[in-house]
């Protein structure tokens, strides 16, 4: 079977301790931690296996005093944002390598020339533009928008605008909710109004009293960095989204994509995704958004426990499933604390458990984006990152050429000084044996901070270049062919590409 690998970020799972949550005003806040200290009962046994309560217990808040036995290659952490923002977009982004220095726009209400532009474009006027919760939102001015036919516009604490309204085609419909909503997402990007998500909040009702959000939202995202996503993309790992994935991203980065409208949608497309046979590597990354929308929000902590308990009995199921050599990672994008103050996300920690690969035991979100690459990339990440110092030879650059280095073998990935370059000289050696006439290339890091000498030498084919990397135990070497670089693990004719030659030429 294909390599592959899982992330399941369950969405606003946060376990507190963010070092800046003042800053956001979300001091105390605790996700994980309130809820097993007020409901005492609350037991997950499955993420316990994996790691959850040991994470917990490092950073000394309540947890289960139950100790269930932690599944073998289990490991476990907790990781801090580093990005500015709580928001579900600027953590997903970063647990796929992007970190965002400069915050998304907030407001507390959009400004009116912004408004104007929106309505006069999507044929539309707006009722509110305050900022409220999506429920509070429904019962203020839900019986207006129901008898005027107006769409509500409002924001959140959170980089968010969002239009809500009925689904009735006859007091607005759901697809005209959708234009006008690409129509706002339209206006931003062209003002250069960094505004993270326009979110559409469709609704069904008759009454404030019976008003109420439908599964049809749909989240029209900033066009993201490159992330991990891209990279994985472009050396043939197919990249698979559930939930709102594609929507946080929008679509970038993304082979398939499969919207949910549950956790328990969710789980069972992630169930039915994994149960396929793929010949070729995948990744699955997928978002369960309930915890966030319909319990977190909502400030509801025994719905929130529920939740939980039903993706921990699903996980106890699913987790079989998961063999040797694939990777699962579980972990959060924020908090959102059911015992806070508000009805806004709150600045947290997230617990991040793993099965089969290396956990840190404090980290970054940004260092998931590392454990997916390392299982998944044919070779690791840095070779693709590669630039190259050389002059050309003689004659100038051949058509097709292959750079190999002996620096720091597979078998002695910490070579010391003298004993990579004992293992360069005689590289030099051989090649010149062989009437290839090496020149010297060396392979660095984007920021040459980490340099290895290699030696480039004229070639027609793999086969050499192939056996002078297994003769010095290396992990693959670079085969440039008519400018283009490729990454080749062997002789097989099995190959990645990396850029063009004289973009790597610094």
């Amino acid at each position: 079977m294909a390599r592959r690998a899982l992330l399941i970020v369950l969405d606003s799972v946060g376990c507190g301790g963010a070092p800046d949550a003042a800053v956001y005003g979300d001091a105390g806040a605790d996700t994980l931690g309130h809820l097993f200290e007020h409901l005492p009962g609350l037991e997950l046994p499955h993420l316990a296996s994996i790691g959850l309560y040991e994470a917990l217990k490092r950073t000394h808040r309540a947890f289960p005093l139950s100790t269930p036995m932690l599944r073998s290659h289990a490991s476990y952490g907790i990781l801090t944002e580093r990005s500015t923002g709580k928001d579900s977009t600027t953590g997903h982004w970063e647990l796929m390598g992007a970190v965002l220095t400069r915050p998304f726009a907030t407001f507390p209400q959009f400004p009116q020339d912004l408004v104007r532009e929106i309505e006069q474009r999507g044929g539309a006027k707006f009722i509110g533009n305050v900022a409220a919760s999506g429920t509070e939102i429904l019962k203020s001015l839900g019986g207006e928008h129901v008898s005027t036919g107006k769409p509500i516009l409002y924001t959140s604490a959170d980089s968010v605008l969002q239009i809500a309204a009925h689904e009735d085609p006859t007091i607005f419909g759901l697809e005209r909710l959708l234009s006008l909503c690409r129509v706002a997402r339209e206006v931003l990007d062209e003002r250069g109004v960094r505004v993270g998500r326009v979110i559409a909040r469709p609704f069904l009702g008759d009454s404030p009293a019976t008003f109420h959000r439908t599964a049809n939202r749909h989240d029209y995202s900033l066009q993201p960095p490159v992330t991990t996503l891209n990279r994985l993309q472009n050396v043939g790992v197919q990249t698979i989204g559930i939930g709102k994935i594609e929507d946080l991203f929008a679509g970038a980065g993304l082979d398939v994509s499969r919207p949910t409208v549950s956790n328990a949608d969710g789980m069972t497309t992630i169930a039915r995704l994994w149960a396929e046979q793929r010949d070729q590597p995948h990744f699955i990354f997928a978002n369960l958004i309930d915890f966030d929308s319909v319990y977190g929000h909502r400030r509801d902590p025994e719905g929130y426990a529920r939740a939980l308990r039903e993706f921990d009995d699903w996980l106890g199921q699913f987790i079989g499933h998961v063999g040797p050599n694939d990777l699962l990672i579980v972990t959060g994008d924020h908090g959102n604390d059911p015992y806070h103050r508000g009805t806004d996300h709150t600045r947290e920690q997230v617990p991040l458990m793993v099965l089969n690969g290396e956990a840190p035991a404090d980290g970054t979100f940004k260092d998931v984006a590392t454990l997916v690459e390392r299982h998944l990339f044919p070779v690791p990440p840095e070779y693709f990152q590669t630039v190259f110092r050389a002059e050309a030879p003689v004659g100038g650059w051949p058509d097709t050429f292959a750079v190999v280095t002996a620096f720091n073998p597979r078998r002695n990935p910490q070579a010391s000084a003298e004993e990579n370059a004992h293992a360069d000289l005689e590289l030099h050696r051989e090649l010149s044996a062989r009437g290839l006439q090496p020149f010297r290339v060396t392979g660095a890091s984007p920021d040459l901070l980490h340099q290895e000498p290699g030696w480039g030498f004229d070639t027609a084919g793999l086969a050499m270049a192939a056996e002078f990397a297994a003769r010095f135990d290396q992990v693959a070497f670079f085969h440039i062919d008519h400018g283009g670089i490729f990454i080749h693990p062997d002789g097989s004719g099995t190959r990645w590409p990396a850029g063009t030659w004289q973009a790597r030429l610094v």
